[in-house]
């Protein structure tokens, strides 16, 4: 039984993950379109469910510089290095 619930709770959060993924490759699709202000809507519902996705949070940013709202992306960077793994490219 144990085993089962492990195994229950792995699988929810590769599930969870492989769902977020789809969120920043959709916003992703959206601003290769140029449709940066909806690229930037659905990488905030993205942070919605994952607040803490430094993926999300540094594509969120380069919207934002995109869309000339640079004093928004440099609070959402500072707020994405707080989250970054060590061992990120981006540290």
């Amino acid at each position: 039984m144990r085993f089962l619930l492990t195994f229950l709770l792995i699988l929810s959060s590769v599930c969870s993950f492989a769902a977020e993924s789809q969120c920043v490759a959709k916003s992703k699709d959206l601003f290769n379109d140029k449709q940066y202000s909806a690229a930037e809507g659905k990488l905030k519902q993205c942070l919605e469910q994952r607040p803490k996705d430094t993926d999300a949070l540094i594509s969120l940013a380069g919207v934002q510089m995109v869309l000339g709202e640079f004093k928004k992306a440099e609070e959402t960077f500072q707020y994405a290095l707080e989250y970054l793994n060590p061992k990120s490219p981006y540290q």
